[in-house]
């Protein structure tokens, strides 16, 4: 998702079937709004995929009004989260949500131990962070009440999508998701 790719260092050998980073995120701060966000803070990776993702969006949550009183950055490969989770724990009462942009084995501990701390706080996540077929298989219940902004979901009621939907858990024996799409 790199945007310099097909950006500012583009090669006409190069090109996009899916999104670059941050085009997304200025829909997720408009999308909070509708669902009563007013104060959000992050954690993301700390390596440029989560920071191209984690500061756009709280960048135009930003301009649109939303507070950020808190983003944390945590090395690649974070085993234990507690002391990021004691930060956010801090600020729990003050935000309405919590936007983890953290991926792969990151999330899927991130999550877990966030149930584990005992914080209520709402997570608010690009889709991405939660795609059904990286991890929620891992993580499970403790994704359970997360809002997600994304590009494709299975649940979308259409005749189109319930028919995908129908050969793509016939074929693979689960549920598609985004990358599914994209590439079926």
């Amino acid at each position: 998702g790199a945007r310099e790719l097909t950006q500012s260092r583009k090669s006409d050998a190069i090109f996009r079937l899916s999104w670059a980073n941050g085009q997304m995120e200025a829909a997720g701060a408009v999308l909070a709004q509708y669902i009563g966000i007013k104060s959000m803070a992050g954690i993301g990776g700390d390596y440029v995929g989560a920071r191209q993702l984690l500061e756009p969006l709280m960048e135009n949550f930003q301009k649109i009004g939303g507070k950020t009183p808190m983003v944390l950055w945590s090395p690649l490969g974070t085993a234990d989260f507690s002391s990021y989770l004691a930060q956010l724990k801090q600020v729990a009462g003050q935000v309405d949500a919590i936007s983890p942009m953290l991926f792969g084995a990151d999330g899927v501990r991130f999550f877990n131990q966030y149930r584990e701390f005992g914080l209520k706080t709402p997570l608010y996540v690009f889709g991405d962070v939660t795609e059904q077929t990286t991890f929620l298989d891992q993580v499970g219940d403790a994704a359970i009440g997360t809002k997600a902004y994304w590009n494709y979901s299975p649940y979308l009621k259409n005749p189109a999508n319930e028919a995908f939907r129908t050969a793509y858990m016939k074929a693979f024996k689960r549920l598609p998701g985004a990358f599914s799409f994209h590439s079926y």
